[in-house]
């Protein structure tokens, strides 16, 4: 039985995150990935085209660290940072290009 994890137990969303936990998108790209053997940033691409109604994004992170994300905007900005002090931050488009706004160490 396919299970998601959270280890702290809470979850967070930035913007219109209302939209995507009432339309429980989280729920359906496990669904998905269990019933139709989808890897997760397929799985996350399904959902994006199939089940949102309106533009926004999503970063899906799955237990083992693995991270996906999708968008049906004109862009998407995110970012991440290493156990080791390495942030990166960037921009990217709906044409396929990707803009690095920011990369270096903040310890």
């Amino acid at each position: 039985m396919f299970k998601l994890h959270c280890k702290s137990g809470t979850c967070y969303l930035v913007g219109e995150g209302e939209a995507i936990i009432r339309g429980t998108l989280a729920r359906d790209i496990a669904t998905v990935m269990e019933y139709k053997g989808l890897k997760l940033q397929e799985a996350v691409d399904w959902v994006v085209k199939n089940r949102l109604d309106r533009q926004a994004g999503m970063i899906a992170v799955y237990s083992e660290g693995e991270v996906a994300y999708g968008f049906n905007s004109n862009a998407m900005l995110r970012g991440c940072a290493t156990e080791h002090g390495c942030g990166h931050l960037g921009v990217n488009k709906s044409n396929g290009q990707y803009e690095i706004v920011m990369c270096g160490s903040y310890m």
